[in-house]
């Protein structure tokens, strides 16, 4: 069980409105499309590097499980937090950084985590690269 102080550090961290411990939105974040279930301790919605950063050293310094996640489309129950403890959901760490285009020197982009794929003209800019989702990625069959 996660003491308020920990809670408090935690929204201090990522802000009252990325934290989640009430009953309905822990459950929403208890399964994905395989048979497990389990019910996180809190739910927590970083936008920013430093913030996974300071959230690691803290469950590190206290031992609480984290559980990352993206879009919890997974079939294998690998965004379950069956140990308990803090689920890091990455839907909002979903920017372009840095891109080509922006920056001719660059060899790849760089993108945030989130489970959004990437457009595919991002990806297919060049001919010798392909991305596997094709047209896919942007919704189209």
């Amino acid at each position: 069980m996660l003491s308020q102080t920990v809670k408090n550090e935690l929204k201090a961290i990522v802000g009252e409105g990325r934290y989640f411990d009430n009953q309905e939105d822990l459950l929403m974040y208890s399964y994905d499309a395989f048979m497990v279930k389990a019910v996180p301790e809190a739910v927590l919605l970083p936008v920013r590097t430093e913030e996974i950063s300071q959230i690691m050293e803290l469950a590190s310094r206290d031992k609480i499980p984290v559980t990352p996640r993206g879009a919890g489309t997974n079939l294998t129950g690998g965004s379950v937090p069956t140990r308990g403890g803090i689920v890091l959901g990455f839907t909002k760490m979903n920017q372009i950084l840095a891109d080509q285009r922006e920056v001719p020197s660059l060899l790849d982009s760089f993108c945030q985590a989130g489970p959004k794929l990437a457009p595919s003209d991002l990806c297919q800019r060049d001919a010798h690269r392909e991305y596997p989702g094709g047209k896919a990625a942007d919704g189209q069959p």
